[in-house]
Order: C-alpha cells, then sequence, then structure tokens
C-alpha cells in the first residue's frame, strides 16, 4: 500500500509538471488557421516579387515559401508545435520582404508616376484629371499610414504586421491606378470623353 501511494504522488507530480507544456502548445485547429493565413500572405505578395522584385527578393521569398512547405509537412504528421514553429519562421522573412516590396516598388513607382506627371496635369486645367491626381496623392498618403502602423506595431506579432502592409500595398496600387486615370484624362481631347458624348 504504501508503495502504491509513493507511485501515485511520483505519476502526480510528472503530471503536473507534463501539463503546462501540453497545454501550451498549438493546436490543430488553431494551426490550421494559421497554415492558411500564411497562405494567403504568400500568395498575395508572390505578383509583387514575380513581376518587380530582384534575384535578392526572390531568394527571401523563397526561403519563407520554403518554412510555409515544412509547416505543412509537419502539420500533416501531426507535430502542431513544430508547425507552429515553422510559420512564425515564414512569418518573420514575409513581414521584412513585404516593408521591402512596399518600399521598393509600389510606393516608390507611384511616387514617381504622380511626381513626374502633375505639372502636366496641372498645365492642361482639366478639371477631372487633377481630381485623380488628388485621389492619388490621397491613397499614397494612407499607404504610408499604414506602413507607419504596421512598421511600429508589437515586434513579435508578425501577421498583425503583415496585414498592415496587405493594407499598405492595397493603397499603393490604387495610388498608381488614379496617377493613371489622370494622365489618360489630361490628354483624351474633351470630344472623346464619354461625358461628352451624347
Amino acid at each position: 500500500m504504501k508503495v502504491f501511494l509513493n507511485t501515485h504522488k511520483y505519476c502526480a507530480a510528472i503530471f503536473m509538471c507534463v501539463l503546462p507544456l501540453y497545454a501550451n502548445a498549438p493546436d490543430r485547429a488553431f494551426c490550421e488557421k494559421i497554415l492558411g493565413e500564411n497562405k494567403r500572405f504568400i500568395d498575395f505578395i508572390n505578383p509583387g516579387v514575380s513581376n518587380f522584385a530582384g534575384e535578392e527578393h526572390l531568394k527571401i521569398f523563397r526561403s519563407a515559401a520554403l518554412e510555409h512547405y515544412k509547416a505543412h509537412k509537419e502539420y500533416l504528421s501531426g507535430h502542431y508545435k513544430e508547425t507552429h514553429a515553422h510559420i512564425r519562421e515564414s512569418q518573420k522573412i514575409l513581414k521584412d520582404l513585404y516593408l521591402q516590396v512596399l518600399n521598393d516598388y509600389y510606393q516608390k513607382d507611384t511616387r514617381e508616376l504622380l511626381e513626374r506627371n502633375s505639372a502636366m496635369i496641372v498645365e492642361t486645367k482639366d478639371v477631372r484629371a487633377a481630381h485623380f491626381m488628388r485621389l492619388g496623392y490621397r491613397d499614397l498618403k494612407v499607404s504610408e499610414i499604414y506602413e507607419g502602423k504596421g512598421y511600429n506595431h508589437n515586434k513579435h506579432l508578425y501577421s498583425t504586421k503583415i496585414w498592415f502592409y496587405i493594407d499598405a500595398i492595397k493603397y499603393a496600387r490604387q495610388a498608381k491606378r488614379y496617377a493613371f486615370l489622370a494622365i489618360i484624362e489630361s490628354q483624351t481631347p474633351y470630344g472623346e470623353k464619354d461625358d461628352f458624348k451624347q
């Protein structure tokens, strides 16, 4: 009886030590959620990297995609703790890649397009073209605000930073569309504009 009680206490002590490790381990549903989220991050940045980026950014993108692949492999094996670790590593790489692509391509190209054509658009005195140009500058500024929010957010919350960068890229893309609309509008003769066709 005494041996049984000692064994019982020993097992209880081991259980109490091991329990917090399992309590904090990520479960299947959580890993499935972050795998889906990370796939969205990779899919969203893929066109920007494929169309604009140089060899260095492509290499960084491949390393993030490789970490995602490893995470998916561990997930299918039922190793959820390792899945979470690979996803974290992938998002750590992606957050820096997002910021670089946003600064080096989306915002830079949009700013150059607006600044290079703004004087010409103002000289044409086309009201709609000037309006599109103002919308372009507005959305570029909003993009910079979202970039600042992402950059200044908690450094350990990688996915939240990436969501802010996604919003910044969306606004930068919209600003670029407005810049092209302003250029097209300023160079289209009044007679050919849809407003004047009856």
